[in-house]
């Protein structure tokens, strides 16, 4: 796996990450942005 591939999958998972956070935060469950994934 190269380096390219390697930010490319961060930056998808933070778009995931995001979104996610944003759905069950409209929801009323409202949880910390995990940081052990980085």
């Amino acid at each position: 796996m190269s380096l390219f591939d390697f930010r490319i999958n961060t930056f998808y998972q933070n778009i995931i990450l995001t979104i996610a956070i944003k759905f069950i935060s409209s929801h009323g469950i409202v949880t910390p942005p995990s940081t052990d994934i980085v």
